[in-house]
């Protein structure tokens, strides 16, 4: 868990010059005062508690909705360096997988009744995209601002509209 914890404070911190206390002190004050830090880290510690206490993770998880206005289940299995940039309206689903360097943009929702979707590595998911259903993202995808995907999406595309359509990386 700490190497995950690692990971995305590291994430957080992506083309930060600083080193030594200055970079621990910048750690600090965003732990203290960022609100898209302190949503991963709230997260963490659901997950954590969960494994051992789950109505522990459930006081964290409503804690981190009240504070940060994100709803991650802790159940959902997130790999390290998670970054939500603005963590108002997300909403991640129990059974939901996200690979690792991801990021989630505010009003972002995955999953739904339907089944829960898996993302790949590296996908970025723009602000109020919708990703319902059991499907998958692959490596490295994008998926555009306000779409609605129900449909797996394979690796290296960008996805856009409602309902999504698939354009590769490069293509018009």
């Amino acid at each position: 868990m700490l190497e995950t914890i690692r990971g995305d404070l590291e994430a957080d911190l992506a083309g930060v010059e600083a080193r030594g206390w200055r970079r621990r002190a910048l750690i600090a004050v965003r732990i203290t005062l960022s609100h898209r830090v302190q949503a991963v880290l709230l997260l963490r510690a659901a997950q954590l508690l969960g494994r051992r206490f789950p109505p522990g993770a459930i006081v964290v998880k409503w804690l981190n909705q009240t504070l940060n206005g994100c709803d991650i289940a802790w159940q959902a299995r997130i790999g390290r360096g998670l970054r939500l940039d603005h963590p108002a309206g997300v909403v991640v689903g129990p059974a939901v997988e996200v690979g690792e360097f991801c990021t989630l943009m505010q009003g972002v929702t995955l999953g739904d009744n339907r089944g829960a979707p898996r993302l790949g590595d590296r996908v970025y998911v723009a602000p109020g995209a919708i990703v319902m259903g059991p499907v998958t993202v692959g490596d490295d995808a994008i998926i555009g601002a306000n779409s609605v995907v129900t449909k797996s999406v394979p690796a290296d595309a960008v996805v856009f509209g409602n309902p999504a359509e698939v354009r590769r990386r490069g293509s018009r």
